[in-house]
Formats: C-alpha cells, structure tokens, sequence
C-alpha cells in the first residue's frame, strides 16, 4: 500500500520534534545571501517585520561551525558552495509541468471514483492522475508540456494554449471528458492554481572540507513521477547520520564519503522517475509494454527469488536505487531475450518456453536482500 502524506503536516511535525530538543532555533523568512567558508560566517537578509524585529531584508551575519544546506531544489547554499568548491549543479528542465486540481468528494462525503486505486489517464504526450483523500475528494494533477504544440489532430495540447475558461473546457472535454463531468469548476480551479515546473538537478561537489554539505534536493531534486524525491532526501539523512556517527572526528572525510556513496543512487533515482512518466503517459497502453509486463508479473511468481518487478523494488523495499536499477536493466534484456522470438500479431505468454525462461532466469542470480 503506499501512502499520501501531507506535507505541510509532517513539516509541522518535524518542526515540532526539532524545537522540542531544546536545542534547536527556529527563524523563519531568512534568506542565506553569503557564506564565508574561511571566517565561518553566514550572512541573511532578515524578510520579517514587526515589533521586536529587525527591519525588513536587514542583513544579519552568524557565525557557525558546519551548514547543513538543506534548502530545496533552488537552494541558495549550493550556489556558494559550489563557488567555493569548484563543483557543476546540471538543471535538465522536463519541458512539461503540471497543475493540481480537485475533484469533490459526493454527497455525505462519497468517493467519486475508486478509492483504493491510482487512477490515470494516459494520453501519450501528457497525463491526468488522480489519489484519493480521506474525506473522500481527490488530488488531481495534469502534467502536460508547457510551451504551445500541436498534437497530431491539429488540437493545442499544452499549458501555453490554455489560457481562458473556452480553451481550458474545450481540452478537458476532449480529452477527459469523464473526470471533466465530475468537477463543475474545473476552469476556475485551473485559471486559480499556479502551474509547477518539472526539472531535474544533478550535482557535483556537495561539501566544502567539514564547513558545508547539501542535504536533500539540494543536492538531487528529481521529478515526482516515483515519488521518492521526499524518501530519497530522508534515507540521505539517514545515511549522512549514520557515517557521522562511525566517523565524528573527520566530518570532511564523512562528508566525502557520503557524496561518493549517494550520488550514483540519487542519479539512478532521477533516471526511473523520468522513465516511470513516460511508462505512465505512452507505456500502459502500448501492446509491447503490455506483453513485457504480462510476462515479468509471471516469470515474478514462478521465480519470487530472482525477479521482482522495477515499481515494486523502489517503492516498497530499501534496496538501493542503483542496484534496483542494474537489476531492472537485466531482467528487461531478459524479457527482451524471451518475447524478440513470438509469434508477430499473436504474441501472448502462451508462446512463451518457461523451460528456457526458467535457465535464463537463473543467470540473474538471487535477489539481493532488503529491509
């Protein structure tokens, strides 16, 4: 089962835990305009006002002994570390963003549509999702490419070219007519909500000797489409702990090290979110994807030890990421290998010799235990 968390209550429950230590300060609308890596000062621009408060964007410099840069994928804190570093942060722009809408719970608090499903609508070159709440409505989200095209009826297909109540019902009508039917404010939703940009970040140069690292997406914001970037920034605080506690007296080799480790994971991570868009969007309703996935659920249950389906490795074990990756790139060359020689216009896992898959298979060796 996975679950949808609210992230604005977990961030109240982390702040929460933090202030409790008594250990930990609070300021809110700071903003980090420079670090002194040398003299150990941070420098903010103070954004509150009030009584018993500085004026608004006044400078305050602190001193400190380590920054945790754990400021989001537009962290200001990589900028100068990596200034200072010499490191590269590489923005790859997806090209498409996405809108959140709702779809209203029914009378007495009923669930519109299926409440125990993850329900898409795949349409190729973009895609409606919806998740269930527990109040019985659902979190919509479209992702649809951003600048104006034209898909292959001639039809605009973007958020470029939905830009008023007419366009906005005339796209949904067409294109999702059923969900369109269930939300009687549907254009006001989406002229009301911002439109989201999708990116991926991938860094090089995550630490300056024991003064600085980043933490989180910071250091490796990926697009949702697994969503895993929540759990990635929490297993890389999970492993950063874990290497300061073996090695508290040389944080700057820690610091190396948990670089060295992260890195190919949250690459691997960021390349199987991208992929599970296009599987989302085109893949489910292509014969081949079909077929392959008919197939690698089968070969899963006659062989438990040595296949496990990619979705099923992220999502619901600790397997590092880049080895869930390699091994998915396996079984793929395999399924590839079993399904390359079935009959054309016929194909079916009837066709399939599960003698041979069962040798083949066999060569994948066991699956490497997991949590």
């Amino acid at each position: 089962v996975i679950y949808s968390v609210s992230r604005r209550d977990l961030n109240a429950i982390l702040l929460d835990a933090a202030e409790a230590t008594g250990r930990v300060a609070i300021n809110f609308e700071h903003r980090c305009q420079a670090i002194d890596f040398d003299r150990r000062r941070i420098t903010f621009a103070n954004a509150r006002s009030g009584p018993g408060s500085p004026s608004p964007n006044q400078d305050i410099e602190v001193g400190f002994g380590t920054v945790f840069g754990c400021d989001g994928a537009a962290s200001e804190v990589r900028e100068h570390v990596l200034k200072a570093n010499g490191g590269l942060a590489v923005t790859e722009p997806l090209g498409h963003g996405y809108k959140e809408l709702t779809l209203p719970a029914g009378p007495g608090g009923r669930f519109a549509l299926d409440p125990h499903a993850l329900h898409i609508w795949p349409r190729g070159q973009f895609m409606l999702i919806a998740l269930a709440n527990p109040d019985g409505n659902f979190t919509v989200t479209l992702f649809l490419p951003n600048e104006a095209r034209l898909d292959r009826g001639n039809r605009p297909s973007s958020f470029e070219d939905l830009a008023d109540e007419a366009s906005i019902e005339a796209f949904f009508l067409r294109e999702f007519p059923d969900f369109a039917a269930l939300v009687p404010d549907l254009a006001q939703q989406f002229l009301d909500n911002p439109t989201g940009r999708l990116s991926t970040i991938r860094t090089q140069g995550w630490s300056v000797s024991d003064a600085a690292v980043l933490v989180g997406d910071a250091a490796h914001a990926i697009v949702p489409f697994h969503g895993q970037g929540m759990n990635l920034a929490m297993e890389s605080c999970r492993i950063l702990d874990r290497l300061l506690c073996h090695q508290p007296d040389d944080v700057e080799s820690v610091f190396t090290t948990f670089e060295a480790v992260r890195k190919p994971n949250a690459d691997a991570i960021a390349d199987m979110a991208l992929e599970n868009y296009l599987e989302m969007r085109a893949g489910v309703v292509d014969p081949d994807y079909l077929l392959h996935r008919e197939l690698a659920l089968e070969l899963e249950r006659r062989h438990p030890d040595r296949v496990a389906d990619r979705y099923g490795m992220v999502m619901f074990t600790t397997m590092p990421y880049a080895t869930v990756r390699a091994r998915a790139e396996r079984q793929q060359r395999l399924l590839h290998q079993l399904t390359s020689q079935l009959a054309a216009g016929t194909k079916s896992i009837d066709q399939v010799d599960f003698a041979r898959a069962a040798e083949l298979v066999e060569s994948l060796g066991a699956l490497p235990a997991w949590e």
